[in-house]
């Protein structure tokens, strides 16, 4: 991932597209700057119901590791190379574990 992206599409125009069943509250707005920390709209599967429930709600763009005592390192970890997901200790649990789609309209780097 890129250092900043860009969100064109929000809240109701993607729950149709990504098949949603619930929308969380303050889901950010549109933007062309999403920085890392900022919010974002991200869609997650789960696993509490069953069947599997798609939810569409707000989270913070970064990787907080389990070990880290404080979530400014989520500003520094938000950028991996996918060939080195599974050697990196920082990545490996996450990959495993924590996944989401995070709808994005582009992206580039600052």
């Amino acid at each position: 991932m890129c250092g900043r992206f860009v969100v064109a599409s929000v809240g109701t125009e993607l729950v149709g597209m990504l098949r949603v069943d619930l929308v969380g509250d303050n889901l950010p707005g549109p933007s062309f700057n999403v920085a890392p920390t900022d919010k974002a709209a991200v869609v997650l599967d789960s696993a509490k119901f069953e069947p599997p429930v798609r939810r569409l709600e707000a989270a913070r763009w970064g990787l907080v590791p389990g070990w880290a005592k404080d979530l400014s390192i989520g500003a520094r970890a938000f950028n991996a190379r996918s060939e080195e997901l599974e050697d990196k200790p920082m990545f490996r649990a996450a990959l495993e574990k924590r996944r989401a789609i995070v709808p994005v309209t582009g992206y580039y780097e600052w």
